[in-house]
């Protein structure tokens, strides 16, 4: 869902668990999942305030590669897997 949120220009809030390569745009953020209910209601409030125009496409994301994404979210998996 990132992706297709930055894809309509909307602001994103994502578990640091996300890989990076997911968040492309400005419009991210990436927060602990050790962090408090409030400190995420806090972000997306001031997420809120701060909505940019959504009527511009950001070129960024037609680099976006979903196969070499797919492979980080596999191995991450994997490495889970194994604890």
């Amino acid at each position: 869902m990132a992706l297709e949120a930055q894809i309509s220009n909307l602001p994103v809030i994502a578990s640091d668990k996300i890989p990076m390569g997911v968040l492309v745009n400005n419009n991210t953020k990436q927060l602990s999942t050790k962090n408090g209910i409030i400190s995420w209601s806090e972000e997306l409030e001031n997420m809120v305030k701060n909505l940019t125009d959504r009527n511009t496409f950001n070129e960024k994301l037609t680099e976006f590669d979903s196969k070499k994404q797919a492979r980080i979210i596999l191995n991450l998996l994997i490495c889970s897997d194994r604890r």
